[in-house]
C-alpha cells in the first residue's frame, strides 16, 4: 500500500518537470508585456490608436474592433462595450502610470504567490522562510494584494523591522500607503532575480 508520502515524493519531479522556473519565467515576461504596452500609452502617436479601438466583451470572448470598423451583434444578445471612462481627452499620462502600478502590483504578488505555492506543496517553505527576501517580500505582497496601504498583523510587529537592498519595513509605516518610490519596478525585478535564483536551488 502506497503511503500519503510516497506519493507526494513521487509528484515531485513531475512537478519540477513542469518546472516553477518557467512559470516565474512567464510571470516576468507578462510584466515586460504590460511595461510594453505602458510604452505606447505614453507616445502620443500611439496612444490615440488605443483610444480608437473598440472593445466588445461577449458570452463567447473578447473582440477588437479597429478604427472604421462595426461588429454585427444580434439583437437581444448580451454584450459589453467598453469605453474610457473620464473627460473627454484622457490624461493618458496619468492612465499610463495607474496602468504600470497594476501590473507591478499583479507581478509581485504573481511571482511571490506562486514560488510559495510550489514550496509549500513540496516541503520547502522553511528554506523559503530563511531566505533574506522572504519577510520583506511577504509584507510588500500582502500591502499589494489587498489596499496598498501597510497593515501589520501581530506576528508582522514582533519581527519588524524588515530590510532588504537598502528598503526597510518600519512599524511607524503601519496604516499609511506604500509609496512608488519605496517600491517600483527596478525593485520588483530585484526581488524577482532573488526568487529565481532560490529556484533554481531546488532538487
Amino acid at each position: 500500500m502506497t503511503s500519503d508520502s510516497e506519493v507526494l515524493n513521487k509528484a515531485k519531479p513531475e512537478f519540477l518537470d513542469k518546472s516553477i522556473l518557467n512559470h516565474l519565467v512567464g510571470i516576468r515576461s507578462n510584466f515586460a508585456f504590460g511595461l510594453q504596452f505602458w510604452g505606447l500609452l505614453r507616445n502620443s502617436q500611439t496612444a490615440d490608436i488605443v483610444k480608437l479601438h473598440r472593445v466588445i466583451v461577449k458570452t463567447d470572448g473578447i473582440y477588437a474592433i479597429p478604427p472604421g470598423k462595426s461588429m454585427h451583434i444580434p439583437e437581444g444578445e448580451q454584450f459589453y462595450a467598453l469605453e474610457l471612462a473620464g473627460p473627454t481627452q484622457p490624461d493618458f499620462n496619468h492612465a499610463a502610470m495607474e496602468f504600470v502600478k497594476m501590473q507591478l502590483r499583479t507581478f509581485t504578488t504573481e511571482s511571490f504567490e506562486k514560488l510559495k505555492g510550489y514550496c509549500d506543496s513540496t516541503d520547502q517553505m522553511e528554506p523559503m522562510q530563511k531566505q533574506p527576501w522572504y519577510q520583506f517580500a511577504r509584507m510588500v505582497r500582502n500591502c499589494l494584494k489587498h489596499s496598498q496601504y501597510w497593515k501589520f498583523n501581530k506576528y508582522d510587529l514582533s519581527i519588524l523591522p524588515v530590510a532588504w537592498h537598502g528598503k526597510t519595513i518600519e512599524a511607524g509605516m503601519n496604516g499609511k500607503e506604500m509609496t512608488w518610490e519605496f517600491y517600483d519596478p527596478f525593485d520588483a525585478l530585484e526581488l524577482w532575480d532573488e526568487m529565481y535564483d532560490f529556484g533554481k536551488t531546488f532538487k
